[in-house]
């Protein structure tokens, strides 16, 4: 369950995704992202992240399809 501040945040991101006009399905996976995101952080808003815990995540998480191993 995402904490107020990440749902508030990700209420915004969808309004913003509804103007600019990206389908149901990117909506969905975009806000499921960063879902994910705030679970890693355990509950911290997206706003609350620093652009370099983002790529870090970015590199340490399994892609899909992905055959690499840490």
């Amino acid at each position: 369950m995402m904490t107020t501040p990440t749902l508030r945040w990700a209420q915004r991101m969808s309004g913003d995704m509804q103007i600019a006009g990206l389908s149901e399905r990117t909506e969905a996976a975009y806000l499921r992202a960063v879902r994910q995101l705030a679970k890693f952080y355990q509950g911290r808003s997206p706003e609350d992240l620093s652009e370099a815990d983002v790529r870090w995540v970015a590199q340490v998480a399994p892609q899909p399809g992905s055959t690499r191993s840490n």
